[in-house]
C-alpha cells in the first residue's frame, strides 16, 4: 500500500482540535469531530489493506490481528500502567473503584458500552474520567473484529456485493444513529452500530480508489476544489459545532464527508496535499495516536487534583505536554514494538504477550473494583467519613418513595399536652425528621411528618404538570404519586390544627433552578399555596441545605488523599447558587411576613461550611451522606439551629412579623 503523507497531515488536523477541545478551549468548540476524522481515516486504511490482500489471495486473519495488536496495544498498555500508578496515589477509594471498572472495560473491548451506561461524554464529571477517550479505540477494535469477515463473505459473492453491502451498511448505520439521537443520544454517540457508518465512509473511499477510475477522470481543478471543500467542512465543524450539536447523526456528515473529499481528491501534487504533507504536520500526525492516549489522563488527573484552581493556563501547558509525551511514546514504544521488537517467531510472541498482559490487567482491575478501591488505605480518622455514604436514619412509613404507600395514621404524633408541629417536604426534610423529632420532644412538641421522594406534596397537580418540562424530577409516574399524597394531605393533615408547620425542600431541583426563568412564578405559587393551607403565622420555611458538587464524603476523602485540610469548614465543592437562593428566600419571605430560617446559616460562616460533625457514637462523619441529604451528624447540627430558634417563637401572632432567626 503506497504511503500517503497527506493522510498523516490529516491526522494532525484531527488530533490538534481534539486535544485542545478537551483542554477546555472554547475556540475549538467542535474539536471532538477530530474523532470522526480518525474514524474515516481508519476505515479507509483498513479497508484498503484488507481488500487488496483479499483480491491478491494473500489475506491472513492471524497476520491482520497481529498487526493491529502491535499498532495499538504497546502504547496503550504503557499508558494504562502509568494511569494505574497515578490513580493509586491520587484517587480516593470511590474514584479508584470507578477507575478499575473503566480500566477493565478497556481491555475487554467494551469501554464504549461501559461509558454509555455510566458516563455522558459532555457531562461535567466526564472531564475527570482519565480513560473516557478509550471509547473511540473500542469502537475501532469492534470494527476490526467484524469488518474483515464481512469483506471475506461479500467478496465471495463478487465485488458488486461488496459495494452493495458497504453502501447498505452506511445507510442502515446512519439511520440507526438518527433514530437513537431522539431517544438515547449517548447510545448514538458511543455504540458501534451508530458509529459504524463513519468508518464505512472510509471503506467506500477505499473502494472508489481501488475498484474504479472515477477519481482519475476528475480534472485537476475540480480535485483541488473538492479537496479544499472537504478542508473547509472540517474547519467549519471544528469551530462552529459545540456540545449541543447532535453527534453521530446527519450533522456528523459534515466532517466525515469533508474527510472523504480530502482522502479522495488531495495528493502530493495538489496545493492542499502539499500543505498537509508539510514535514511538521506529518510529524504531528505520526504522533497522533500516542498523543491521543496521553491527553485525556493528563487533563483528567490535573482537573481532579487542582479542582477549582484548574484554568486555561494549566490546560494549555498540559495540551502541549501531551504532544511531548506522544513523541516519546511513539519514538520509544510504538516504533520499536511495531518494527522488530519481538524478533523471530514473532506472531506467537505477539499473541502470547498480548493475552498475558490483557488477562492480567482485567484480573487486577476486577480485584481492585471488588475491593471497593481499597478503603483500608485510609487512616482510621478518615475511614469513618468514608463510611458516611448512605448513612441515614430510617424514617419508615412517613417518608414515601415511589414504590411505597402512604399511611396517614402512622404519621401523626398526638401526645397529650404537647404542642403540635408538622414537617413537610421531600427527602431533604425526611433526612432531618428523626433528629428534629427527638429534640422537639424534649421541648414538649409532637412532630408529625408528610414527606415524599422527589415531590412537592402541597402544590396542585395542574401546576406540577405545567412545569414538568422544567424539572427533571417531575415524571408522569411521580406526578401521579404526588397526586395521591396531595389527596391524603387534603383529607387528613390539612384538617389538623398544627401550631407550627416546617417546610424544607430541595427547591432548586423541583423549581427547575434558581437561575431558570420559571422559578419566580413557581415560587410564588408554592408560597401562596402553603400560606393558604396553614396561615403565614404558623409557617417556618427552612432555606435550602448546602448542596455539594459530588457526594460530600467523597470530597472530604479526596482532600485527605491529596494532603489538604479535610476536617475544617470549606466552600470548596459547594454550589454557589444555593447561597444565592438562600438570600432570595430571606428577602422574599420577609416581605411576606413569613418566618424564614436559613439552613445554610446553621452550617456556614465566613470561613466556609461545616463538612464534618459527630455521630451519636462520637465518630467524626460527614454532615451529608451524599450531595445534600443530611447524615445523623448533619441532622443534629441543623436540629440545634432550628430548636434554638423555635424557643423564641411567639406562635399565633396576628402581626406576622418576620423574626430574625
Amino acid at each position: 500500500m503506497q504511503y500517503r503523507p497527506e493522510i498523516d497531515g490529516l491526522r494532525a488536523l484531527a488530533i490538534i482540535p481534539v486535544v485542545f477541545f478537551h483542554g477546555g478551549f472554547s475556540l475549538v468548540s467542535g474539536g471532538f469531530v477530530g474523532v470522526d476524522v480518525f474514524f474515516v481515516i481508519s476505515g479507509y486504511l483498513i479497508t484498503l489493506l484488507i481488500y487488496n490482500d483479499l483480491s491478491n489471495n494473500s489475506f491472513s486473519p492471524k497476520r491482520f490481528y497481529e498487526r493491529r495488536i502491535k499498532r495499538l496495544f504497546p502504547a496503550l498498555f504503557f499508558v494504562a500502567a502509568c494511569c494505574s500508578i497515578v490513580a493509586w496515589f491520587l484517587y480516593q477509594p470511590y474514584d479508584l473503584e470507578d477507575f478499575y471498572g473503566n480500566l477493565k472495560s478497556v481491555f475487554t473491548f467494551s469501554s464504549n458500552v461501559h461509558f454509555y451506561h455510566h458516563s455522558g461524554y459532555f457531562d461535567p464529571s466526564a472531564e475527570l474520567n482519565s480513560l473516557l477517550h478509550t471509547w473511540s479505540l473500542t469502537v475501532e477494535e469492534q470494527f476490526y473484529f467484524v469488518f474483515p469477515w464481512f469483506l471475506i463473505l461479500a467478496l465471495k459473492m463478487g465485488k458488486k456485493a461488496v459495494w452493495i453491502g458497504v453502501s447498505a451498511l452506511i445507510i442502515i448505520s446512519l439511520c440507526l444513529a438518527e433514530w437513537r439521537l431522539e431517544s438515547k443520544p449517548m447510545a448514538a454517540f458511543y455504540l458501534l452500530y451508530a458509529r459504524g457508518w463513519e468508518l464505512m465512509i472510509g471503506s467506500l473511499c477505499a473502494l472508489l480508489v481501488t475498484d474504479t477510475n472515477l477519481i482519475a477522470k476528475v480534472s485537476k481543478v475540480y480535485k483541488e476544489c473538492l479537496a479544499w471543500l472537504g478542508f473547509l467542512l472540517i474547519l467549519f465543524s471544528i469551530f462552529f459545532f459545540n456540545d449541543a450539536t447532535p453527534t453521530a447523526g446527519s450533522y456528523t456528515l459534515i466532517p466525515t464527508i469533508g474527510t472523504a473529499l480530502i482522502i479522495l481528491f488531495s495528493n502530493n501534487n495538489s496545493y492542499l496535499g502539499k500543505i498537509l504533507s508539510h514535514r511538521l504536520l506529518v510529524f504531528i500526525g505520526l504522533l497522533s495516536y500516542s498523543t491521543y492516549l496521553w491527553h485525556q489522563p493528563l487533563l483528567a488527573f490535573s482537573r481532579y487534583y487542582f479542582g477549582e484552581n484548574f484554568g486555561l493556563g494549566i490546560a494549555g501547558a498540559l495540551c502541549l505536554l501531551s504532544f511531548v509525551l506522544g513523541y516519546l511514546s511513539w519514538r520509544f514504544i510504538e516504533k520499536p514494538f511495531r518494527f522488530g521488537f519481538f524478533g523471530g517467531n514473532r506472531q506467537r510472541r505477539v499473541y502470547t504477550t498480548f493475552i498475558i498482559l490483557s488477562v492480567s490487567i482485567v484480573a487486577l482491575s476486577s480485584y481492585g473494583k471488588n475491593e471497593r478501591g481499597f478503603p483500608e488505605r485510609l487512616d482510621s480518622n478518615v475511614r469513618s467519613i468514608y463510611q458516611t455514604t448512605g448513612q441515614y436514619e430510617q424514617v419508615e412509613t412517613c417518608f414515601v418513595t415511589v414504590s411505597d404507600t402512604f399511611d396517614l395514621s402512622q404519621c401523626l404524633a398526638n401526645k397529650a399536652g404537647y404542642k403540635s408541629a408538622l414537617i413537610i417536604g421531600d427527602s431533604h426534610a425526611a433526612s432531618l425528621f428523626p433528629s428534629l423529632k427527638r429534640e422537639l420532644a424534649k421541648e414538649n412538641w409532637n412532630l408529625s411528618m408528610l414527606t415524599y421522594a422527589r415531590c412537592v406534596p402541597i402544590i396542585n397537580e395542574s401546576y406540577l404538570q405545567k412545569y414538568r418540562s422544567v424539572s427533571r424530577f417531575f415524571s408522569k409516574h411521580i406526578n401521579s404519586r404526588c397526586k395521591n399524597v396531595k389527596e391524603s394531605f387534603n383529607t387528613g393533615i390539612k384538617n389538623n390544627n398544627f401550631d407550627l408547620v416546617i417546610v424544607l425542600n430541595h427547591y432548586n431541583s423541583w423549581m427547575g433552578s434558581y437561575e431558570n426563568h420559571s422559578f419566580p412564578e413557581f415560587w410564588e405559587q408554592y408560597i401562596e399555596t402553603v400560606e393558604e393551607d396553614f396561615g403565614a403565622e404558623k409557617l417556618l420555611i427552612l432555606g435550602t441545605l448546602p448542596v455539594w458538587m459530588d457526594d460530600l464524603p467523597k470530597l472530604i476523602v479526596k482532600d485527605y488523599v491529596q494532603g489538604k485540610n479535610f476536617t475544617g469548614p470549606s466552600f470548596s465543592g459547594l454550589f454557589d447558587k444555593e447561597r444565592s437562593l438562600d438570600t432570595f428566600m430571606a428577602k422574599d419571605l420577609k416581605e411576606r411576613k413569613i418566618r424564614f430560617l436559613s439552613s445554610m446559616a446553621g452550617f456556614c460562616s465566613k470561613e466556609g461550611c461545616k463538612r464534618t460533625g459527630a455521630s451519636e457514637s462520637g465518630d467524626t462523619i460527614a454532615v451529608a451522606y451524599d450531595y445534600a441529604h443530611l447524615s445523623p451528624a448533619g441532622a443534629k447540627i441543623l436540629t440545634e439551629h432550628i430548636v434554638s430558634s423555635i424557643r423564641g417563637f411567639k406562635l399565633g401572632q396576628e402581626s406576622r412579623e418576620n423574626e430574625e432567626l
